[in-house]
Parts: C-alpha cells; structure tokens; sequence
C-alpha cells in the first residue's frame, strides 16, 4: 500500500474471522478515520490497531498465524508509542492459551488463559446480553479518571469463555451482574475489551473513540 496512507487513522485488522466491517462503521459514524490492516507490513502505518475476533479460539489464532500477524503485532506492541485494543477473541487472543482450544497458542502479550464461563460465573451460558461494568482501583499505567469516565456505560456481551489474566491488576474492570467475570483487561500499550464495543450503541463508540484518542494511557 502506498506510504501516503493517512497515518492517523485507526488500523482494524482483518484476518478474515471477526466484526471488522462492524468496528469500521462505529468508527466512521464519530469522525474516527479506519484503515483496514489486512497484511502484516501495513501495521507500520499506524500506531493505534484494534484486533477483532469472533467464534472460536482456536480457529481465530490459526487465522492470525496463517497471514502471519502474529510476529508482526508482537513487533507492534513492543514499541512503547503504539496500542493495540483486542475485542472479544481479540480480547482473549491477548493471553497464553484457552480451553476452548487445548493446544492452541494465544499471543501472550498478557499472561493469562481463558476458562470457560461456569454457573458460578453466570446464570446463563453462553452469556449473552447487555451489562455495566465495575471499574477496579488498581489500573496501574492507565488513566484511572479516563476509564471511569468511558467505561460508565452499558456493554453487549457474547461469550462461553473468561478472560483470567494470570496478575489480577491486568484486570481493569469485571461485569457488574457476573463480578467474576473481567470485561476489560489491559497492561502497559495493550487493552483487551471482552464485550462488543461495535455493538454496543452510544457507549461502544464512545470506548472506541477514547482508544484512538489515547484517553486510557497514562500521559
């Protein structure tokens, strides 16, 4: 792709598994310019990405190894300027591993797997619908008074599987209605969302607009 690409757009990478056309529209209907990242150079041409997944573990980390994204994000993430926003399997994809996939390597970007949901968990699985969210005290490297004042809203969820980081102060915040259950995980320039922010109407855009605006990130 030509360098005179707008570089201040919010890369969404396509691995062919994931609501990328959804995540695009909820940007552009707030003025959040895209870019669809759908090869592993493009990555150079943004500093903000946003990862999205859907269906199962296993089949998304073979998608992301296949088109060869996995060294590429890696690369990505090690350089302090850069974020990267994981959004539901993006979310999970985050972590080691998951037993939905026992096997399956996941990014490790945040120690961590991902359990299956349990009814101590929720009273319904998969656990499917509408949520708030609890925002915990220690969110050490991120902006405490930006994610209260973004994450104070409502959130689509879909999911059999938990995200269980494996140091509980990667987790930013947990489902009010499923405590147990984190809804935002996040550590240094990484932040993973469990729920559908492109799903989730007024709040979700307003999630994805604070991620592109750096509003999360310790200034």
């Amino acid at each position: 792709m030509a360098q005179s690409e707008p570089s201040f757009a919010l890369g969404v990478i396509d691995v062919g598994i994931g609501n990328v056309s959804a995540i695009e529209a909820a940007c552009i209907s707030i003025g959040v310019p895209t870019m669809r990242i759908s090869s592993p150079h493009q990555l150079e041409l943004v500093s903000k990405v946003v990862l999205p997944g859907v269906g199962n573990f296993g089949a998304f980390m073979r998608a992301i190894e296949d088109t060869g994204f996995n060294h590429a994000l890696g690369n990505h993430v090690g350089k302090s300027e850069n974020s990267l926003l994981g959004v539901c399997v993006g979310a999970q994809a985050l972590l080691d591993s998951s037993e939905e996939a026992e096997g399956v390597r996941g990014l490790s970007f945040i120690p961590g797997l991902n359990k299956h949901i349990s009814f101590d968990d929720a009273k319904h699985i998969p656990r499917v619908g509408w949520d708030y969210l609890e925002l915990h005290d220690q969110t050490e490297g991120f902006n405490q008074k930006g994610l209260r004042s973004v994450l104070d809203g409502r959130y689509y969820f879909s999911h059999s599987f938990k995200l269980v980081p494996a140091d509980p102060s990667a987790i930013l915040a947990t489902s009010r209605n499923s405590p147990s259950i984190p809804a935002v995980i996040g550590s240094g320039n990484i932040i993973g969302a469990q729920f559908h922010p492109e799903r989730s109407q007024e709040w979700g855009k307003r999630f994805l607009e604070a991620f592109y605006r750096g509003t999360f990130r310790v200034a």
